[in-house]
């Protein structure tokens, strides 16, 4: 299960003997067909690693949720902030993204890797040499980390301040017809006993959790192919092409990292952040628990990672988003499930590209 599955599996990897080759990046077919949680194959390669996602959403909502009366008033910009409940939110975001970031990019491309890990890699290119593109990574990534707490905390605010209502008292029903009604704030039921005498509150909060991530799969596709070239890159505003336009002015800084490591992840225009995150705006039209926003949170924050590492197994073998970053008109969505590429005809499991390289050779 990614990531502890890797992390282990790398770890181990470290003490070995170098391989002679490097990994190809092309796809080995196993994740065909893709269809996410309609086939066996769907519910083991997505769902089954979003338990790590909403494990660190739970620790997080046990162990450092705000108050909610405290949550209902915006704090003071002066030396209070720090310790303010959105200072706090802030300080949790950074401290968990950046501890997960920083160990992932040690192990593969800092003082912990190794030459056996090295020869891991898709690229023989170290993206991190002589200190190239790891400040400008850094410094984006760490300004996603505030994007991602500033959308949090908006909606903590609203719920804390009624603007979103509850759902209901803990005795009563979540209602179908509430489904449909808009956003409000699932309450935590004052026992299991309760939580079970409660079937549709208990049926919407199990099938929401995949429904999040599926949803995160088709927002991000759309969301990335507006922000390449429609028709060419060469166009702009005056011929229509909104996405030339996006891509020269936004999206581009995020190829800069055209072969990625850990901390190209969220390495972002503000702009894009900002479009980026908005999938957490779902709590205000669907009925949302604290542990549905921070699932939600979580897999937006550090699944990313999964797509930039740039390594073959037993990193996160990745080989679409890197065919992406490598050659930018592929690959828009993720790489598990990726039917909307399939159906949009933009997916590449590398195979072209490799024979391209061996006829050059």
């Amino acid at each position: 299960m990614w990531p502890l599955n890797n992390a282990i599996a790398t770890i181990a990897l470290r003490s070995e003997k170098p391989a002679a080759a490097r990994p190809l990046a092309v796809s080995d077919g196993a994740d065909k067909p893709s269809w996410g949680p309609l086939t066996p194959a769907g519910i083991k390669g997505m769902h089954l690693g979003d338990a790590f996602y909403f494990a660190v959403g739970l620790c997080a909502w046990w162990l450092t949720w705000p108050d909610m009366k405290a949550a209902a008033q915006c704090p003071a910009l002066d030396a209070s902030f720090a310790t303010s409940w959105v200072g706090l939110v802030v300080l949790r975001n950074v401290a968990i993204n950046g501890a997960i970031y920083e160990f992932w990019h040690q192990l593969l491309f800092g003082a912990l890797v190794t030459e056996s890990v090295k020869m891991k890699r898709y690229s023989d290119q170290d993206p991190y040499e002589h200190g190239r593109h790891i400040l400008r990574e850094r410094f984006c990534t760490l300004c996603g980390f505030l994007w991602s707490s500033a959308y949090e905390c908006a909606i903590v605010h609203l719920w804390a301040r009624g603007r979103l209502p509850s759902c209901g008292a803990a005795e009563q029903d979540l209602r179908p017809a509430q489904l449909l009604g808009g956003g409000c704030l699932m309450e935590d039921p004052a026992s299991l006993k309760a939580a079970f005498s409660r079937p549709v509150w208990v049926a919407w909060f199990v099938l929401a959790c995949p429904l999040i991530t599926q949803f995160r799969g088709v927002h991000f596709f759309f969301l990335h192919r507006i922000m390449h070239p429609w028709w060419d890159r060469k166009n702009g505003l005056a011929q229509g092409d909104v996405g030339a336009f996006l891509y020269r002015w936004v999206h581009s800084l995020h190829h800069k990292s055209y072969s990625p490591g850990p901390w190209s992840s969220l390495s972002m225009h503000p702009v894009e952040h900002l479009l980026y995150f908005s999938c957490f705006l779902t709590a205000l039209v669907l009925p949302t628990h604290p542990l549905h926003l921070l699932l939600c949170k979580y897999h937006t924050d550090i699944s990313a990672l999964a797509g930039h590492d740039g390594y073959g197994p037993p990193g996160a073998d990745d080989v679409g988003h890197y065919l992406h970053h490598a050659h930018f008109e592929c690959n828009y969505g993720f790489s598990f499930p990726n039917f909307l590429d399939r159906a949009y005809g933009t997916y590449e499991d590398g195979s072209s590209y490799a024979k391209k390289a061996k006829k050059a050779a």
